[in-house]
């Protein structure tokens, strides 16, 4: 994948709901990959690559899916989708403090 020009991470395929429990499952999945990925890597000048982090954030993700269907017998699909993108679209976390 062409890392030079814009990338767009969508939490699901075409065709597939975003199992969402009041916040994006998906996004969190990014955001704990990335808390992950700078405890194991310490040093201030690595950078973690977009296709790194989606890659990290599948994995676990697929891990969370997994446990959620083992434990309520459902049968949730989700598959977040990566790709490069020939438009401009702006990028933006709100992450708020649950009360």
């Amino acid at each position: 994948m062409d890392e030079s020009g814009p990338i767009l991470i969508q939490s699901c395929s075409k065709g597939e709901f975003a199992n969402e429990q009041g916040y994006g499952i998906f996004s969190r999945a990014m955001v704990e990959y990335a808390r992950y990925w700078t405890h194991q890597h310490k040093n201030m000048y690595e950078i973690l690559n977009i296709v790194e982090a989606f890659n990290g954030a599948c994995n676990l993700f697929q891990q969370w899916i997994t446990n959620y269907n083992s434990s309520t017998g459902q049968k949730v699909e989700q598959t977040p989708q990566i790709s490069t993108i020939s438009t401009n679209l702006p990028f933006a976390v709100n992450i708020e403090k649950p009360l």
